[in-house]
């Protein structure tokens, strides 16, 4: 019996012996070979240093809009490195292997790939001497204006090893890995839009999407005189003058004029935002300190400091006031002299056929650098609903209301001269001469002013509906 006993006890530790000797030569020769296979992973690594220092790639459309005044930013890997690097500081790569030292693990590489089904990045670290390649595979979304980039899984020699697993392992406890600490998570300061939406990827890009806001433009107090002669007169205030006198909370309001603009090309928002700029100091949304100053990469060539800018704009709508002026008090006066006649259809100036570069002589140069005189057209005003007192009655200047483009002439009243034209904002307006220095420049809707320009009587512009 002990003999048995002996024997099977031999033969026990004996096969055990020889399968922990086999797990063992196993678990060798397994790790050399991963070793070797780890060596030789390809991965994809970036320059990451210049990558975050480079240009915004022109080549990438880093701003779309859409009907409903939604706004798109789209982000490419330099601009992504770009964010990174500021938002963990210049010295994260040294202090990340501080830490790891302690393991005798070093950080030496790291890459980005993006595609429509997630965001990778490819990380190359040493134990020691021995490399160690693998891939962290990221979903990204976006969930109450919180930006979530979370791992799911590692790839390593082509298998996935799932993260979710491996936090509810005991080690990931005693470590305290837990699925929110693995997640990188981003709450964006917007100024542009309310909020992010969705966050979406596609080739080499990562798009956020959310509805443009108006609330920046609500701290900018401009009077509606001004706001009438930028539209009007300022080229350089095309696109904001529009938007500041359409202001509202509602940006598919608020933005219509601008909308078709920014959908044909993008880029004119940062022209828009130039102009708006002039009108009120970026310093007070202090936007090169926010979202680690990714501005910049959309909007290259900002700056905190538009002061020339806005000198250059206000200097020019005064001198646009009186060039207005100057023009509403010459046409006014001759019009109250009852220079002006209209005959068949025609207007004529003291007898003779009207030509608008010689009835305003040598200022007409002067006139055309804040008006398109060359492309408007004389005609009759009237918004007041008793007329302007200054002028003489309709009956008094023209032969019949034939020569008029409208039958519900009163030819009591007195009506102002105007001009038929489109303004620096391209918009269609009539500019009338109201008595005096006084002017008001009004948007026509687009199928009226066609049918003034168009008529063969002389056109009368009739806003008392409106007034």
């Amino acid at each position: 019996m002990k003999s048995n006993n002996k024997s099977f006890g031999h033969v026990f530790f004996t096969v055990l012996g020889l399968i922990l000797l086999t797990l063992i030569i196993t678990a060798a020769v397994l790790f050399f070979v991963c070793r070797a296979k780890m060596a030789g992973a390809e991965l994809h690594l970036d320059d990451v240093l210049r990558y975050a220092q480079s240009e915004s790639d022109s080549r990438t459309q880093h701003l779309s809009f859409s009907a409903d005044a939604k706004m798109t930013l789209t982000l490419d890997k330099s601009d992504i490195w770009y964010f990174l690097y500021r938002y963990y500081g210049e010295d994260w790569l040294r202090d990340t292997n501080e830490t790891l030292s302690t393991l005798h693990l070093e950080l030496t590489g790291l890459g980005l790939d993006i595609n429509e089904d997630g965001m990778t990045f490819d990380v190359e670290m040493y134990h020691k001497k021995t490399r160690l390649a693998f891939s962290v595979y990221c979903k990204a979304y976006c969930s109450d204006n919180v930006i979530t980039v979370r791992p799911t899984h590692l790839i390593i020699l082509g298998h996935r090893v799932s993260l979710a697993r491996f936090t509810s392992t005991k080690l990931a406890k005693l470590l305290r890995i837990t699925k929110e600490n693995i997640a990188f998570t981003y709450t964006p300061q917007l100024t542009f839009m309310k909020e992010i939406e969705t966050v979406a990827l596609g080739d080499g890009t990562l798009s956020l999407t959310g509805e443009m806001t108006t609330d920046y433009l609500e701290q900018n107090v401009i009077s509606s005189l001004r706001i009438m002669v930028m539209r009007f007169a300022q080229k350089e205030c095309c696109y904001i003058g529009p938007v500041l006198n359409d202001y509202c909370s509602d940006p598919v309001i608020c933005y219509s004029s601008l909308l078709p603009y920014l959908q044909a090309d993008p880029t004119v928002f940062t022209v828009f935002l130039r102009q708006f700029f002039a009108l009120k100091s970026p310093k007070f949304f202090e936007l090169e300190k926010k979202n680690e100053s990714i501005i910049y990469r959309w909007f290259p060539d900002f700056k905190d400091d538009y002061t020339d800018e806005s000198f250059e704009a206000k200097e020019n709508y005064e001198i646009a006031c009186k060039i207005l002026k100057s023009a509403a008090d010459y046409t006014s006066s001759s019009f109250t002299a009852k220079n002006f006649s209209i005959a068949k259809g025609k207007l004529k100036y003291k007898k003779s056929a009207f030509k608008l570069e010689s009835f305003y002589g040598g200022n007409y140069g002067k006139y055309c650098a804040i008006m398109d005189l060359e492309n408007s057209r004389p005609c009759l005003y009237i918004r007041s609903t008793v007329g302007y007192g200054d002028f003489p009655a309709i009956s008094k200047i023209i032969d019949s209301k034939k020569s008029l483009s409208t039958a519900g002439v009163e030819l009591e009243l007195g009506y102002a001269p105007g001009l038929l034209l489109r303004g620096a904002d391209n918009f269609p307006y009539v500019l009338a001469f109201t008595g005096g220095e006084n002017y008001e420049a009004m948007v026509l809707d687009e199928g009226y002013f066609h049918e003034l320009m168009e008529t063969e009587a002389f056109p009368v512009v009739d806003l008392r509906s409106s007034a």
